[in-house]
């Protein structure tokens, strides 16, 4: 009998046959017509066309972040390799990447221009 680490690190065959390889909570919060229809129909490269919100695109920035403050290696999303991170980032350097990205991002509703104006007002509370 496979161990509960043995079968999380194993991908079920037909996810691999659609380029699944992992569960974002985005994935698991949306409803399974909705889930099917993005991750069994549409390309990867047409989910990546489908509108984003600041959740998603905070999720991204700070992975990315944390990535470059504490990883010797970083996944490359474009190749999906790891590679030596060269660009070794302090605290207090992702802070101000982070303020950059905020103010980068470009919502696209009205509840998303609330979340993300809020969260711009709080973007200085990161401490160390």
């Amino acid at each position: 009998m496979k161990t509960l680490d043995e079968i999380l690190e194993t991908t079920p065959q037909a996810f691999a046959d659609l380029g699944i390889d992992h569960y974002s909570p985005t994935q698991l919060n949306c409803s399974l017509a909705s889930w099917a229809y993005k991750y069994a129909v549409l390309s990867s490269a047409e989910r990546g066309k489908l509108k984003t919100n600041i959740k998603m695109y905070l999720g991204t920035t700070i992975g990315d972040l944390c990535q470059l403050c504490f990883c010797d290696e970083v996944y490359t999303y474009n190749t999906g390799e790891l590679v030596d991170n060269k660009k070794k980032t302090s605290f207090d350097e992702a802070n101000e990447m982070l303020a950059e990205m905020l103010n980068k991002y470009d919502s696209w509703d009205q509840k998303d221009i609330g979340i993300s104006a809020s969260t711009l007002t709080s973007k200085q509370t990161c401490t160390s």
